[in-house]
């Protein structure tokens, strides 16, 4: 029994490195995404290819990773929600890891001015307008006249 469960592990893992013999090769994308300002890692930036729609997102450590790539010229875009997009064309040769690092500038807007109105109801003020509100005043009345 030991003899046939060694057998039929070799032959599975022969078999499966036969039919894959690619996985894993081509050329790596890889790298960090920091604030240009602070230098903090940025958590969750998107990071694709144009020309594949290959794509990643970043670590808790800014980290990112493309695999499987083919030799050629790739146009890295990152972008991240109040980031400036950042976009960077890479040349890359069969079975290459790239390194990067990419400094994300932080992106600024002006607006008009901005205007809250509203009203302050203290916490006793609302309790009590909400027990008057589900009074039923016609059951009061009848109720106090036939007294």
């Amino acid at each position: 029994m030991k003899k046939v469960s060694t057998y039929s592990l070799f032959l599975t893992l022969v078999l499966t490195f036969a039919l894959y013999p690619n996985e894993g090769s081509g050329a790596v994308i890889k790298g960090y995404v920091y604030d240009k300002i602070n230098g903090e890692s940025l958590i969750g930036a998107s990071i694709y290819l144009k020309e594949n729609k290959a794509g990643s997102t970043t670590n808790i450590a800014g980290y990112f990773i493309i695999q499987g790539l083919r030799e050629g010229k790739y146009t890295v875009v990152v972008s991240y929600i109040g980031y400036k997009p950042y976009e960077q064309t890479v040349t890359i040769k069969e079975n290459q890891e790239t390194n990067l690092r990419i400094d994300l500038e932080p992106s600024s807007f002006k607006t008009e001015e901005v205007v809250i109105y509203g009203d302050s109801i203290s916490p006793s003020e609302n309790c009590m307008e909400k027990v008057f509100r589900n009074l039923n005043f016609h059951l009061i009345k009848s109720t106090a006249s036939q007294k």
